[in-house]
């Protein structure tokens, strides 16, 4: 399940990011974000950081997850970059 994403947030902080992250390690899929060429684990905080530091409003980013609860990992997650 692919999701393309608007970044719509001013900056995402590092609590942000922890928070990303630990929502996504509740889910058995594997979880990917893409941004400007850089592929990072979902569930890995630093990965989420090293993208959150090149994030501006209004980008694109593409949510990834592949697995039994893909679905829902990817609609609940795309709600942490609405704003």
């Amino acid at each position: 399940m692919k999701k393309e994403i608007k970044f719509r947030r001013t900056n995402m902080t590092k609590e942000d990011a922890a928070a990303f992250a630990n929502a996504a390690s509740k889910f058995k899929s594997e979880i990917y974000l893409f941004h400007m060429n850089k592929k990072v684990s979902a569930k890995s905080l630093m990965g989420v950081l090293a993208v959150s530091l090149s994030l501006r409003r209004e980008d694109e980013i593409m949510l990834i997850a592949e697995g039994a609860d893909a679905e829902k990992a990817v609609s609940d997650l795309a709600k942490f970059f609405a704003g």
